[in-house]
């Protein structure tokens, strides 16, 4: 009888010290994140206040590129933040884009042809108010035969993930490969414009552009690096070829909408937190049109 008394609280014992442990390791894991999130946040904040200074002090070497660079914030031995500032501009506005330049992005992540008529059709009568279907596209009729039924919206895109439901777009598409980028990485739905922002766009915006070529983007890419297009004609002296055919879909002025990534990383500790955002700053003040926390977020230098 000893023998087994004596087994069972051995047993008890240890599977209170395991739980324990458990639970500690547990509170330990929150708090560190919850201090990763403060930086997440933190970084948020730092973010907006680099911009007002940039609106103040555009020509300041102190001020903060706007095109996509990673900028680190280091706490010391307490932790780090990285930040990313994009202009909504510099993507393809999901409901303002002309039809050539959808064509070309999606031409630019490699869709085939055939996909590319559905896709850009079915866009257009998503988005559209009537029940008139184009020749590649789907209205209430193809979206209700599906095992998962759902009406056409008929208006404009509220986020980029509606994409998914527009016919001819699959998650390959739309989220990319480990080869390929898929088209959210280009597309906005806050840039309320249908010009591109010439000095951040990425090479697949540019390459959605009429007429351009790889030889010609580089060129664009080359001029970047040390300096911003102030002007049309500083962009025409660099690609003077294809500047006629740009000159519609592109502007030097990026429109004011950023996109905000912040990454809290905590000393010590594997997790890390991500906060997304999409503002509008001024001068002075701002407004957020998008905030998301948690995000998943990889940012590299």
């Amino acid at each position: 009888m000893v023998l087994w008394v004596l087994a069972i609280l051995s047993t008890i014992a240890i599977s209170f010290s395991y739980m324990t442990r458990l639970e500690a390791g547990a509170s330990y894991n929150a708090k560190e994140l919850q201090k990763a999130a403060f930086l997440a946040e933190a970084g948020i904040n730092k973010a907006i206040v680099e911009l007002f200074y940039r609106k103040k002090f555009p020509h300041e070497e102190e001020s903060w590129p706007v095109n996509g660079s990673v900028r680190q914030v280091d706490f010391g031995d307490k932790g780090v933040i990285k930040i990313k500032i994009f202009p909504e501009r510099a993507k393809v506005d999901l409901n303002k884009a002309n039809e050539l330049i959808l064509r070309g992005l999606f031409d630019a992540v490699e869709v085939d042809p055939d996909i590319q008529d559905i896709i850009i059709d079915s866009i257009q009568d998503w988005k559209d108010e009537d029940d008139l279907v184009r020749l590649n596209g789907a209205e209430d009729e193809y979206y209700m035969s599906l095992d998962n039924p759902y009406n056409t919206k008929n208006a404009p895109f509220d986020t980029i993930e509606e994409l998914l439901l527009v016919k001819g777009i699959t998650e390959d598409i739309f989220y990319g490969s480990q080869d390929r980028r898929g088209v959210k990485d280009f597309l906005t739905v806050y840039s309320y414009s249908d010009k591109i922002y010439i000095n951040a766009a990425e090479r697949e915006v540019l390459m959605a552009l009429p007429n351009m070529t790889g030889e010609a983007v580089d060129r664009i890419v080359e001029y970047r690096e040390n300096l911003e297009f102030g002007s049309d004609s500083e962009l025409k002296s660099v690609i003077p070829d294809f500047y006629a055919a740009i000159k519609p879909f592109i502007t030097t002025k990026d429109g004011g909408m950023y996109s905000i990534d912040s990454l809290g990383t905590i000393r010590g500790f594997k997790g890390t937190y991500g906060i997304t955002a999409v503002i509008q700053a001024h001068t002075n003040d701002y407004k957020f049109h998008y905030y998301k926390t948690p995000a998943k977020l990889n940012l590299t230098e």
